[in-house]
């Protein structure tokens, strides 16, 4: 009888720990997952200076920076953010934003200088479709034909709302 009795006890035991392991494991994703919202994953020094880099490029839009001026800015943001070294969840979501960003600000580059070369097509440049293949991070969902202003205005828009994710986990 007692051989009987050990036996049970050994699968008691045995769905006790694999109970265990599992309860650790789904602890373990959910820390892993909400590190960032938790505060236990904060982003680094150098992350923090590479997003105030990218923001110039939006303050030079801001205060009417000319075409020069503007690919400036944005070159100085691409270079930042080639440097930045991602150590740990947080400087991956700022990174990921950074880089649609920055997607954005180089359509928006490029249909400024389409522009100032006078080769804007409004049928071939005109349509969100011709952006988004060549930009990934690029919506323009609702968009129908579109002015050169008007995509100009939707890219910046588009490039905000990255910019303020990763400012968003900057911040925290």
């Amino acid at each position: 009888m007692s051989r009987g009795g050990a036996r049970g006890d050994r699968n008691v035991s045995a769905r006790f720990y694999a109970g265990a392991v599992v309860i650790v494991l789904a602890a373990a994703v959910a820390v892993t997952a909400y590190s960032v919202e938790l505060g236990l994953a904060r982003p680094s020094v150098n992350t923090r200076r590479i997003v105030v880099a990218v923001a110039e490029v939006d303050g030079a839009l801001a205060r009417d920076a000319d075409f020069r001026e503007f690919s400036e800015a944005l070159h100085a943001g691409l270079a930042a953010r080639r440097s930045l070294a991602v150590r740990n969840p947080a400087d991956s979501r700022v990174n990921r934003a950074l880089i649609g960003a920055l997607d954005c600000y180089s359509a928006l580059r490029e249909s400024w200088q389409t522009e100032l070369e006078g080769d804007w097509d409004p049928s071939l440049h005109g349509d969100p479709a011709y952006w988004r293949s060549f930009h990934p991070a690029i919506d323009l969902a609702d968009a129908g034909p579109l002015t050169v202003a008007g995509l100009r205005t939707a890219l910046r828009a588009e490039a905000r709302a990255y910019l303020d994710d990763a400012l968003a986990v900057v911040e925290r």
